[in-house]
């Protein structure tokens, strides 16, 4: 079983703390701020949740199965944000989704390509890549869905 580092609370506050910095960055102001770091909470507690959980040995495999199921659940939590708050769905998404993104894996990959150390060069690719992919596949999934819902709905509309 794949295990994250046991203080969840931890996590989940220092991933809201680390999104609102990066929602006052990018200008979020008011409400929009808060449900911002809202989200990232929600989107790290899911992803935790899921990793935790699953009974899978290889690594990579829970990595994916936690980021699609997170990027998921961040993408229809955007586009219901920005229905109620009346804003586009990539200021609740972008910053949401922060927590997800594989800073740490980018850096030892790039460390250990420097050092030469190629086999783990490979396994922080690797995890990288797969937690890009998962990211890219939930919201594009979430958003062509949200697509076909929109013109159904106004297809049904017109008539």
């Amino acid at each position: 079983m794949a295990t994250l580092a046991s203080n969840i609370w931890l996590q989940l506050i220092t991933a809201t703390i680390g999104t609102l910095g990066f929602g006052i960055l990018f200008k979020l102001r008011g409400k929009n701020l808060f449900f911002s770091a809202l989200g990232a909470f929600i989107t790290w507690g899911i992803y935790v949740l899921v990793f935790n959980n699953l009974e899978i040995e290889n690594y990579n495999r829970a990595k994916f199965i936690a980021a699609i199921s997170a990027s998921l659940s961040v993408a229809i939590y955007a586009q219901i944000m920005a229905r109620v708050n009346k804003a586009p769905a990539t200021v609740f998404l972008a910053t949401s989704a922060f927590p997800l993104i594989p800073g740490a894996n980018l850096y030892y990959m790039m460390y250990d390509i420097v050092i030469g150390d190629i086999a783990g060069f490979k396994n922080n690719a690797i995890i990288l890549i797969i937690t890009c992919l998962a990211m890219a596949f939930g919201f594009t999934i979430v958003e062509a869905f949200n697509k076909y819902i929109f013109i159904f709905s106004w297809g049904n509309r017109k008539k």
